[in-house]
């Protein structure tokens, strides 16, 4: 996980962004040697909102082999093969990469 911090954004926001990734509340302050620094757990709630601080990349897929072959023609192709694959959702990687090795 990437967590980008700009120079311009508050320094309260930038911690409570990152402390609610650990499920923790962070505090700025002076250093003082009597009282070190602490982190209090908070209640994890889901939350519908997100402020501009918390809004993030939408997350990617895993990076696959580009597959030029309609993926139909690949579930033919794996099931002639003697491979097990379902009639929907993603085909597996060792199927995408034998077919990738067969051509």
């Amino acid at each position: 996980m990437k967590v980008t911090l700009y120079s311009s954004d508050p320094l309260e926001d930038a911690l409570r962004v990152v402390g609610a990734l650990y499920g923790v509340s962070l505090q700025a302050g002076a250093p003082d040697a009597a009282t070190p620094p602490v982190a209090t757990p908070v209640a994890r709630t889901r939350s519908r909102s997100r402020s501009a601080a918390a809004v993030t990349a939408p997350r990617k897929r895993a990076s696959r082999a580009a597959v030029s072959t309609p993926t139909a023609e690949l579930r033919r192709w794996a099931k002639e093969a003697g491979y097990q694959v379902n009639d929907r959702g993603p085909l597996p990687a060792d199927v995408l990469a034998a077919h990738a090795a067969s051509s």
